[in-house]
């Protein structure tokens, strides 16, 4: 029978009925068309890993477990991004792939020594160069006590900081972390 023609906004093959069906080429028929609109997958991490050696060039997978866009480069995922950072005391930057910002905000209770420990919602790949942490006071004028960031800590998977006299205090504050 093959297709007849098309229909919709998305062209899609339309089969009136008539003839004796081409069973082998109106399958071809459906399976071009559902590859050329099906393109973003919406998976949990281990799913999309274990679909890797069947994607394509050019298949995307939103990965809900790391919140991540992934772009399939015909042999293997690759996270969407822009150009990373270069490793400490290079002048190159190449394009990975890999986003090399991430921000949010650290919450949580400080320990018994005022440390806050933070873990980003997904580490970097080889290490985070870097962080900026964003304290505000909203004290009227007030001095407040403002965190540090525990330099040493900083790592691709997150980092601390020491809010001094303030043991076991819930504390929040935004921050920009960079990495490659």
């Amino acid at each position: 029978m093959a297709a007849d023609g098309t229909a919709g906004a998305r062209l899609q093959p339309q089969f009136l009925g008539s003839g004796a069906p081409a069973t082998a080429e109106d399958l071809n028929i459906i399976s071009d068309h559902v590859a050329k609109m099906g393109n973003i997958m919406v998976l949990s991490t281990a799913d999309r890993e274990a679909f890797e050696s069947d994607g394509w060039e050019g298949l995307y997978c939103h990965d809900t477990d790391e919140n991540l866009l992934y772009m399939h480069d015909g042999s293997a995922w690759k996270v969407e991004g822009v150009a990373s950072l270069p490793p400490y005391n290079s002048s190159t930057v190449a394009f990975t792939g890999v986003p090399f910002i991430r921000g949010g905000i650290a919450s949580g209770t400080t320990s018994g020594t005022g440390v806050l420990t933070h873990t980003f919602p997904a580490a970097f790949p080889t290490a985070c160069a870097g962080v900026l942490i964003m304290p505000h006071q909203n004290s009227g004028y007030a001095a407040q006590n403002l965190p540090v960031l525990v330099q040493s800590s900083v790592s691709a998977t997150g980092f601390q900081t020491l809010w001094a006299s303030a043991a076991g205090v819930a504390v929040a504050l935004p921050y920009i972390a960079f990495g490659y």
